[in-house]
């Protein structure tokens, strides 16, 4: 039997970044991991987590690490896949960028309109950005993000609502079971990764493919 193939595209806490130390969770640990283990054999999970990855706009880091560019060379390699998983949208509220509701609106479509182009049947999970801690401004990440990215945090949800219901997408807010790790205010903890993990199991078993 053809196992379902499961692609989850996001940033840092996609890829599984450490707070403590700027390492990388190991696959045992971080949310992408868990996940496949609890979904067990008759799936196929595809971790595509960058650090730093932006949605919406050009990263000064390169190709890989902007969301928007990466996708098309991403997806054309995965583009039998059942479900897809979009975990952006945190680094756009950088204090580099501007990102206005129509900048975002847009970056969301493209990436709907992309996958849909190539798999009409694709089943679309949206995960709206982490809403930041105040720890962020007194942690390592201060140099990226300010109070305005703290309110953007906050702002940005009610359009990622929207959004999943406008067009046809699920939509698993993080934010209802977890927050950023006191130690940057933005990266989350193993346990955290292990909630996030079993709850978005339980969309795909009971839910998705119900």
């Amino acid at each position: 039997m053809e196992k379902i193939k499961i692609i989850c595209y996001g940033d840092s806490n996609t890829y599984g970044f450490r707070p403590t130390d700027g390492g990388r969770y190991s696959k045992s640990i971080r949310w992408t991991g868990v996940f496949a283990d609890l979904l067990g054999d008759e799936y196929s999970v595809i971790e595509e987590g960058c650090n730093n990855r932006t949605g919406f706009f050009k990263c000064a880091d390169g190709f890989i690490q902007s969301g928007k560019e990466y996708f098309p060379t991403c997806i054309n390699n995965n583009s039998d896949s059942d479900i897809l998983i979009l975990a952006l949208g945190t680094n756009d509220i950088q204090k580099f960028y501007n990102p206005t509701e129509q900048i975002i609106e847009e970056g969301l479509s493209f990436y709907v309109d992309y996958i849909r182009g190539l798999n009409k049947n694709i089943k679309i999970i949206l995960i709206p950005p982490v809403k930041l801690s105040e720890n962020i401004l007194n942690g390592y990440f201060a140099f990226q993000f300010n109070k305005t990215s703290i309110e953007r945090s906050e702002r940005v949800q009610d359009l990622y609502y929207r959004f999943a219901n406008n067009n046809d997408v699920e939509l698993f807010d993080i934010n209802k079971y977890v927050t950023p790790s006191n130690i940057d205010g933005l990266h989350f903890e193993p346990v955290s990764h292990q909630i996030i993990a079993q709850n978005l199991a339980k969309i795909i078993l009971n839910n998705i493919n119900a």
